[in-house]
């Protein structure tokens, strides 16, 4: 009796540590993979002006110097080449500066 109990005990921590190496693997590639978070495009203001339907919907990183604070996650930034001078609006969605 004593000896089923035993194994009984250790099927069941078993069992326990399955469960969490499968939780911890699952929590690993969620948090690898981009199911939620689409991926940033890294480029210029002369493309974004160029092509400005392709950008549409898409996140896109501008590298540029505010001209104007709008919001707390929103700015202003313009490059006189581009767009005939007028200031380009960036909401910056992700929070992070």
């Amino acid at each position: 009796m004593n000896d089923n109990s035993q194994r009984g005990d250790f099927l069941q921590a078993l069992g326990q540590t399955g469960v969490l190496v499968f939780l911890v693997v699952m929590a690993m590639v969620v948090r690898s993979c981009s199911f939620f978070e689409a991926k940033a495009i890294i480029t210029n203001t002369s493309k974004i002006a160029e092509n400005t339907d392709e950008f549409i919907g898409n996140s896109v990183t501008v590298k540029s110097r505010v001209s104007q604070k709008i919001g707390s996650s929103s700015f202003t930034v313009s490059d006189a080449r581009f767009f005939r001078g007028e200031p380009l609006v960036v909401v910056n969605a992700s929070g992070v500066p």
